[in-house]
């Protein structure tokens, strides 16, 4: 029984120890997005820049979208490049366990189709882009449409 008790005790001291996870409001985005679009997925190209995201290994991506709709800011090309992570396999093989109250992060990926994404992003001052919410937590700079 005192066992039970101290493993219970162990398990809410960790978890109160947690970081919080807190997700952008859509008017927060708004306001420090460059580029707000709706668009849907294309392709994706693999590049050569590796970096560390919140200990991982990764390689920068650049994914390209149809743009269907400008809601905030304009461009000419009717195709919005953003550039974000994937992870690379570790050398051992095995991916390291998160942990609650470690670093938080994400990767986004897509599958080619007709779904649509509300994207809120930065410039990168070359015609490019980047998500606003940043390269560790990416997923909340793409959010998909109900096609409802």
């Amino acid at each position: 029984m005192r066992i039970r008790i101290i493993i219970t005790l162990i398990l809410l001291a960790h978890a109160a120890a947690a970081s919080p996870l807190t997700i952008p409001s859509h008017s927060n985005l708004l306001e420090n997005a460059d580029v707000v679009i709706i668009g849907h997925f294309m392709k994706t190209d693999e590049t050569e820049i590796h970096s560390k995201i919140s200990s991982l290994d990764a390689v920068a991506v650049w994914s390209d979208f149809q743009v269907t709709a400008f809601l905030k800011g304009y461009s000419s090309k009717q195709v919005a490049t953003v550039m974000h992570y994937k992870p690379l396999p570790p050398a051992s093989g095995f991916w390291p366990i998160q942990m609650t109250s470690g670093p938080r992060f994400s990767f986004v990926s897509f599958i080619k189709s007709y779904q649509h994404y509300l994207i809120y992003l930065k410039s990168d001052g070359n015609k490019r882009y980047l998500p606003v919410t940043g390269a560790e937590d990416p997923e909340y700079s793409f959010w998909k449409l109900s096609s409802k």
